[in-house]
């Protein structure tokens, strides 16, 4: 999972102001049909994988311009969520229930990360039983 502060989601936004979609909006699921959770096919998936650890090596070695390998980083990230959106907006089959509902508690996860977060409150919440 990967969690991009807002600040830096408009500094990028603002490199790139003739983008359409605007890409804070599309990043932030608000001009989404997939929400702001993607499923990824396994290529992509192992390109997004390839890339985290990417990211990670260069936020831990911080070496000689290191912002620039962020930034090349997040906008090969950023041009596969476009791609994705657009593959879903091209995508006849509407999600399943089951995806929905991964989603939505993917969703939620993200937005409480900082709190505790208890199976009684996510089984309140969602329609799911324990064994699930």
């Amino acid at each position: 999972m990967l969690s991009v502060d807002t600040s830096y989601l408009k500094l990028l936004n603002d490199a790139c102001p003739t983008t359409e979609p605007d890409l804070l909006q599309l990043l932030a699921g608000e001009r989404s049909t997939a929400g702001s959770h993607y499923f990824l096919p396994m290529p992509q998936f192992g390109r997004v994988q390839s890339l985290l650890e990417e990211l990670e090596q260069t936020l831990l070695e911080k070496s000689f311009l290191y912002e620039l390998t962020i930034l090349r980083i997040m906008s090969e990230v950023v041009f596969l969520v476009v791609n994705l959106e657009e593959a879903a907006g091209n995508d006849s089959q509407p999600r399943s229930a089951d995806e929905l509902l991964v989603g939505d508690v993917l969703a939620y996860l993200v937005a409480h990360c900082q709190e505790e977060i208890r199976i009684e409150d996510l089984l309140w919440r969602f329609p799911v039983s324990r064994s699930l």
